[in-house]
């Protein structure tokens, strides 16, 4: 018994764009969904029955049914087929007629058709004789699965590569750290390594080399450990000698690695002249965008002069300096233009976590 699909391919493109549908009254469109629905249940591209059967069908009342029966007669949206006897003229609710769906109908032949022709290439197979020559219509897929299959029969074990631990921890010594625990993340990234380095004598001189470098060893502060050598490009690069004589930067030992932020240069507030200017600045620019835009981008924005004079906009973070650069740099020099009488080349953009000092302050220094 085949299996009934759990919906219904309903076309909305065609059913909004077919002008005999679009013709139609709502009352019979909604009808005529019923009756469709009623069709894919059984499985049928028709539907036959009394006026009155077919009123219950689709759920509607005796009159509503006849007028849908004649809508979609006239309209031509189905095919509709009455006894020689009874015609539009005389029809009556207990006159029987038959509403067929050219679409559906059209769809059930053609998978009755794909299902005869599956039944047909089936039997042929079966009996095709036994030294017959098998073509397999997914060469690909039964290759890899006939592969897959063979692997597991013959359990082809992945090969041991302990080994590299083993001679890490031999080339390898102080400041280095020692490999203790040989992982599955560790066997899988040495077995990648290995399809390109098979011969142990490179992994030998890729640890050599590694021992060797000032720059592995922690000049820099830093130590490489066996996860480096494993990464795709560590290998390869100390084989090739890209990390001796590589020294970094001459610390104290006993110094901590704490990253040096720079001084941050000093802003100063405008002048009330300017300040004017700004909030002038601010209204042609929101004007000129969206409002989202502005108040995501702009309105957090505050406009300053720098250490050397030159106007500078100072953002609240990195990621609005980064995107008013990249995106609206023109648009705030054009705003600018028309308010500050002066040269815009030092014009940039500035975090909001630097110093800001007044212009009493400035004039002071």
């Amino acid at each position: 018994m085949t299996r009934k699909p759990p919906a219904m391919m309903f076309y909305v493109s065609d059913w909004l764009g077919d002008p005999a549908v679009g013709s139609c009254s709502p009352a019979t469109r909604g009808i005529w969904v019923d009756l469709l629905c009623a069709m894919w249940r059984e499985q049928r591209g028709s539907i036959s029955g009394s006026i009155l059967a077919l009123a219950r069908v689709a759920r509607c009342m005796d009159s509503e049914m006849l007028f849908a029966v004649n809508e979609l007669e006239s309209t031509n949206c189905a095919n509709v087929t009455f006894p020689l006897h009874v015609t539009l003229c005389n029809i009556d609710v207990t006159s029987n007629v038959t509403l067929t769906s050219r679409r559906m109908e059209r769809d059930l032949r053609s998978k009755e058709s794909t299902k005869d022709r599956v039944a047909k290439f089936r039997k042929r197979q079966c009996n095709a004789p036994s030294n017959a020559k098998v073509t397999f219509p997914f060469a690909v897929a039964c290759t890899s699965t006939a592969s897959n299959a063979l692997q597991k029969e013959k359990h082809i074990p992945p090969p041991d590569t302990k080994w590299i631990m083993d001679l890490w921890n031999e080339k390898t010594g102080p400041p280095l750290p020692q490999c203790q625990a040989w992982t599955t993340k560790r066997k899988t990234a040495a077995l990648a390594r290995l399809k390109d380095h098979p011969d142990r004598a490179e992994w030998e001189t890729a640890f050599v080399n590694i021992q060797a470098s000032e720059f592995c060893r922690g000049a820099d502060g830093w130590i490489a450990n066996i996860d480096f050598a494993l990464r795709p490009d560590s290998l390869t690069k100390a084989l090739e000698g890209n990390y001796n004589n590589r020294r970094g930067a001459k610390r104290d030992p006993e110094q901590k690695y704490e990253t040096i932020q720079p001084e941050p240069e000093p802003l100063f507030v405008l002048s009330p002249e300017d300040e004017q200017k700004a909030a002038a600045v601010m209204a042609a620019l929101e004007e000129e965008t969206h409002a989202e835009s502005f108040a995501l981008w702009f309105k957090p924005t505050q406009l300053l002069r720098d250490e050397n004079g030159w106007l500078v906009v100072r953002t609240p973070s990195d990621l609005v300096r980064n995107w008013l650069a990249s995106h609206y740099m023109d648009t705030w020099r054009d705003a600018m233009a028309k308010q500050f009488d002066e040269d815009l080349e030092g014009f940039g953009f500035v975090v909001a976590d630097e110093t800001m000092e007044s212009e009493e302050e400035r004039t002071d220094r």
